[in-house]
């Protein structure tokens, strides 16, 4: 799927009033410019369209690395859910430590904001861009006893992804859960990376009536970060390494 650029043109009505209370009117019609988009008959705005949509394709299909094998995406953990959060746990740590001279000690994203999966083979700019939408990156403080209540606000249908956190889910409840593989620590101070939509915005309800501590927005998007992050790496590959252990009742 190519990514979409909307552009409003004038052409439905509105009436403006101006300073000096004459009337005059505008207006407007969105029009996508994708494979569908048709050229006007106005050859100077067809022209204008048209520019625009080649330097669109042009950003979109540059490649940036390639992917060694499909990464689906399924909650509780995948092999995209795992990439992403792994890539987002590595640059917010190493934002704090430049910054905060303090670790990150786990990542968390929302599994709806991780939209379909990344194929086998090279990985365009436009890829990263269909799967994530433009959410900046946040790194918050937040004490041990608020992590095991969010750890246990979720069960293993409606949990978020972590990186760094193993849990055990027995019956759909946690039982078990570990950060860095060491018990949380109530009283701990720890720092998470994650995105704006859920602190500032409340996305999902995963922080609701969870304390923050504080919280600090590194202005880069999670789009740039992963395009960022997979230049450097070139090649790419990720699995399920069992940060999610589900244990189900035996039926008797």
């Amino acid at each position: 799927m190519k990514l979409k650029l909307w552009i409003w043109v004038c052409l439905l009505p509105c009436t403006i009033l101006a300073q000096n209370n004459s009337k005059f009117e505008i207006s407007y019609e969105k029009i996508t410019l994708d494979a569908t988009h048709q050229q006007s008959n106005d050859k100077n705005i067809a022209g204008y369209f048209d520019s625009i949509k080649k330097i669109n394709d042009g950003m979109m299909g540059v490649t940036i690395g390639y992917c060694n094998s499909t990464l689906e995406n399924f909650r509780p953990e995948s092999p995209l859910s795992n990439f992403l959060t792994d890539a987002l746990l590595s640059f917010s740590d190493s934002v704090a430590r430049a910054h905060h001279q303090k670790p990150v000690d786990f990542s968390l994203l929302n599994f709806g904001g991780i939209r379909g999966s990344l194929k086998q083979g090279p990985i365009t700019v436009g890829n990263i861009y269909n799967i994530l939408f433009d959410n900046k990156i946040v790194i918050s403080s937040i004490q041990g006893s608020e992590v095991i209540k969010l750890i246990k606000k979720f069960g293993d249908k409606s949990c978020p992804a972590y990186s760094n956190i193993r849990i055990v889910y027995y019956n759909n409840k946690p039982i078990s859960y570990t950060i860095g593989d060491q018990p949380i620590e109530e009283d701990r101070i720890y720092r998470v990376g994650t995105i704006d939509f859920l602190v500032f915005s409340n996305g999902d309800k995963i922080f609701e009536n969870i304390s923050l501590i504080d919280s600090y927005n590194t202005n880069t998007s999670m789009r740039d970060m992963v395009i960022n992050y997979i230049q450097n790496k070139k090649n790419i590959d990720a699995k399920r390494d069992g940060r999610v252990n589900i244990q189900i009742q035996p039926q008797h």
